[in-house]
């Protein structure tokens, strides 16, 4: 069921704290700042930051370039960009990241803010 609502980006309803995917084991909760996403077929070259992550963990300050490093340690180059609607989008290396490490939609990501930059972590789902 996609989900509509005013103005924002239409997706299937997820927690972007995964609380599902942590309760069941089948990842650990970060430690530092975090948000659980998927990838979005409307917009697969931007990561968006949930409006919800930035509030609770006061990442008002995001601005400027960053990168999105995969489990390999290969890093991604993205901007922040911030819509005057205030949300939060990493335009740039989301889709690279997402095809070279072979993710597909049902695949679950989680996104920890460490250093200045978002570690990315992949949940697998069923083919």
């Amino acid at each position: 069921m996609k989900k509509e609502t005013h103005g924002r980006p239409a997706q299937d309803p997820l927690s972007p704290y995964g609380d599902d995917i942590f309760s069941s084991g089948l990842a650990i909760r970060p430690r530092n700042p975090y948000f659980v996403t998927k990838i979005w077929k409307s917009r697969q070259d931007d990561l968006y930051i949930p409006q919800e992550t930035i509030n609770d963990f006061q990442l008002d300050n995001l601005h400027g370039e960053m990168f999105l490093i995969d489990p390999q340690d290969r890093k991604f180059p993205v901007k922040i960009i911030r819509w005057k609607d205030e949300r939060v989008w990493c335009r740039g290396g989301w889709k690279s990241l997402c095809a070279v490490n072979f993710l597909r939609p049902e695949n679950t990501c989680t996104c920890e803010f460490v250093d200045g930059s978002l570690s990315i972590k992949f949940v697998r789902g069923n083919s």
